[in-house]
């Protein structure tokens, strides 16, 4: 059975809160500095969410304590998916300091995503009015540790980076959507595949 997510945006504050205290507990490895330090503060203030590549975008947004998919007629956008992707981004730590050069962005995909050629996935965090909170563009994964890593830059900087942590979203729409609508909605196009937005 099928259960629509009814989690309020509060709920990524208390998933917050509860990492912080796991993180708390005795470690042996140096602390790193979080990519993005005070977004953890800033959680009941994300009311837009785009996420874009060189050939898809989704924009998400907030009306009161649901997200629905702007790009998509609105369709009804998977919360728990939405509420992973800015604790992600929130828990994003800084391993190391990677080139500032532009023409050194395509080897580790970091490239603005309009450019031709661009393989990242810029991912944008925003209030319900615009205003832009984080900006990052998600480069390739790093496979060379035991650790997930990424190459990343924020947007309109020239400095990239490479981070510890999980970034395992896309800019595809159909990644996006509640898929419950599929059986809770009568309408016969939302009750369909090919209804939905690919």
């Amino acid at each position: 059975m099928c259960i629509r997510d009814s989690l309020s945006i509060a709920a990524l504050v208390a998933a917050l809160a509860w990492k912080i205290s796991e993180d708390r507990a005795p470690q042996t490895q140096v602390t790193r500095l979080s990519l993005y330090e005070g977004l953890n503060r800033q959680l009941n203030e994300i009311g837009r969410i785009e996420v874009r590549s060189l050939t898809d975008e989704s924009v998400l947004v907030r009306d009161g304590e649901t997200w629905e998919l702007e790009s998509r007629d609105g369709y009804p956008a998977a919360f728990t998916k939405i509420k992973r992707t800015i604790l992600q981004i929130a828990d994003l730590a800084i391993v190391e300091a990677k080139t500032s050069l532009s023409e050194n962005y395509q080897r580790i995909g970091v490239q603005d995503p309009e450019i031709d050629a661009a393989t990242g996935t810029l991912v944008s965090l925003a209030t319900n009015t615009g205003d832009e909170i984080a900006s990052l563009i998600v480069g390739n994964e790093n496979n060379t540790g035991s650790e997930k890593q990424y190459f990343v830059r924020k947007k309109g900087d020239a400095q990239s980076w490479l981070v510890s942590g999980d970034l395992d979203f896309s800019a595809k729409p159909l990644e996006w959507v509640d898929i419950c609508l599929l059986y809770t909605s009568p309408s016969p196009r939302d009750a369909t595949l090919s209804g939905l937005p690919s």
